[in-house]
């Protein structure tokens, strides 16, 4: 049974069928196409939203009945408040003449926003330059005629240690708190703000890249050769290879003409990218519900006040996520195997 926990609840998907269709001699049949029922329901609590059932969906990308069938579309229907009902087609594919290739090396990707902030430090004449303008202010108000003595303290100081993971039960180590000072410039998350740019880093993300070889008899076509090269660069439309739509980036075919055993066989090695789905990300206050896998998110900066700081800091004020591939059904790699 696979699960999801969404709002502290469970939402469970539970196939209503899986299994081969039999003759009535025992031999198996070998459909092209095969649909599946799946409820999709969840715990006692707010109404299953469309988007959660959605993502539970998601949990169905794995091969069915033996590996050779692959999830190709599916469906949602809602039944009641706290269930769906999902319509998922797989298609079959011979697995006997394809092969699989991957890898998983990690990929660098620019990012200009943090996930989170840990610490800041305020240069210590910063620190005292602020605090005495502080005293002066005060001075002011209260009409007081002796001058404030000057602190020296350390306001960027740490109230705590930060703490030692070898001291933690587990040995996990935890967000450090009260690090943030407030004489350092509250960025929002913004990474390496230099006037009126935000540079940001490079980062190493999870990637993943796999090629499928597929082999046939027959010839191929230039036609098909030109399909295929128009089918460069868009990403698919439908669930493809266990993968849900948006997550999967066709990046072109190599192939070749030989003779087997006196037959033509063609083969084909396809070449795809990964890049999975995003649910609720963050950015500063702003939450981006979903985000298509290849999709492109960029940030949108305003220069606002940081009083604290006396400071003009950048802050997030809008999210974009832009299409910037096309899309298509990549199941039709399959199909012509």
């Amino acid at each position: 049974m696979n699960y999801i926990i969404r709002r502290n609840r469970a939402v469970f998907v539970v196939p209503q069928w899986n299994g081969h269709q039999v003759r009535g001699d025992g031999e198996e049949v070998i459909p092209r196409n095969i649909t599946i029922l799946y409820n999709i329901y969840s715990e006692p609590g707010p109404d299953l939203a469309i988007a959660e059932a959605d993502e539970a969906l998601a949990l169905l990308s794995e091969r069915v009945i033996m590996d050779d069938y692959f999830r190709e579309s599916s469906a949602l229907e809602q039944i009641s408040n706290r269930l769906w009902q999902a319509t998922v087609e797989y298609g079959y594919v011979n697995t006997s003449e394809v092969s699989f290739s991957f890898d998983t090396t990690g990929g660098t990707q620019k990012i200009t926003q943090s996930i989170k902030t840990i610490a800041s430090y305020a240069s210590p004449s910063r620190a005292l330059f602020l605090e005495d303008d502080e005293n002066n202010e005060e001075d002011d108000e209260n009409n007081e005629n002796e001058e404030a003595e000057p602190s020296y303290e350390i306001a960027n100081e740490p109230s705590q240690e930060p703490p030692d993971p070898n001291e933690s039960e587990d040995g996990q180590i935890e967000d450090i708190e009260g690090m943030l000072s407030p004489q350092a410039p509250n960025h929002h998350g913004a990474i390496g703000v230099s006037g009126n740019n935000v540079e940001g880093c490079d980062v190493l993300t999870p990637a993943l890249s796999f090629s499928m070889t597929a082999k046939s008899k027959g010839v191929s076509t230039l036609q098909t050769i030109n399909n295929l090269s128009k089918l460069t660069a868009h990403v698919n439309s439908k669930p493809f290879l266990g993968f849900a739509a948006g997550e999967v980036l066709f990046c072109g075919a190599s192939g070749n003409n030989s003779f087997d055993n006196g037959e033509m066989v063609r083969e084909f090695v396809y070449n795809f990218k990964v890049s999975p789905n995003a649910y609720n990300l963050k950015v500063d206050d702003i939450v981006i519900d979903f985000k298509l896998g290849w999709d492109y998110l960029w940030v949108m900066y305003e220069d606002v006040e940081d009083e604290s700081a006396c400071s003009i800091v950048k802050k997030p004020i809008a999210a974009y996520v832009e299409r910037v591939y096309e899309f298509a059904d990549l199941n039709i790699l399959l199909q012509s195997q």
